[in-house]
Order: structure tokens, then C-alpha cells, then sequence
């Protein structure tokens, strides 16, 4: 993720199975490597599709992952991430009856 013009970090990430079953999404933790400020973004449906622009972008899996409570949600994966090489080998694993949903920033 880019924040005016700076590259962002993963700190840290979760993944979530969905109350179905069948999807997993992931809330990350991005950290601003200039001033050290962390921003949260996820990819399920409640973050991608902001209908009310009038109050900040959230969804349950962002609530959590800032509040570090996860009750009653399916926690899949809870990893902090301190390297470049981490973020890349830390990507879910899915079934073949999963479907992961991805953001591209």
C-alpha cells in the first residue's frame, strides 16, 4: 500500500474464515516506515464496498485485528510481520472448496 507517495510496510496480519465457511479474508496492519503510524485495511466485502463516506472506512475484521479481540470471529492465521521476506512466504492457504479474496493496492 502507498500513502502519499511512501511505500507502507505489513506488520502484522490475520485471516479470517468467513461466517460461511467457504472464504477467508485478511486485515493488515500497515505501518508507515517514515513516522512509524499504523493504518488498517482488510479485503472482505464490508471494507471494499464503503457506502457511507461520511464516517471512516471500517469493517469487524479491522475493529478486531486494532482492538487485538477477536471474540466470536474465526481467527485462521495471527502473524506479526518483521520483514519483506515474511510478507511474501505469509499467504493463506486455501482449499479447493475456499475461494480467497485479494486487494491490490
Amino acid at each position: 500500500m502507498h500513502v502519499n507517495g511512501r511505500a507502507q510496510r505489513p506488520a502484522r496480519s490475520v485471516t479470517f474464515r468467513s461466517t460461511n465457511g467457504l472464504t477467508m479474508y485478511t486485515a493488515v496492519d500497515w505501518e508507515d516506515p517514515a513516522s512509524g503510524d499504523l493504518r488498517s485495511s482488510c479485503n472482505c466485502p464490508g471494507w471494499t464496498i464503503w457506502r457511507d463516506k461520511s464516517k471512516p472506512r471500517t469493517c469487524a475484521h479491522v475493529v478486531a485485528l486494532v482492538a487485538d479481540n477477536f471474540n466470536g470471529l474465526d481467527v485462521v492465521a495471527n502473524q506479526a510481520i518483521h520483514s519483506a521476506a515474511e510478507a511474501l512466504e505469509f499467504a493463506p492457504t486455501i482449499k479447493d472448496s475456499e475461494t480467497l479474496r485479494s486487494l491490490q493496492f
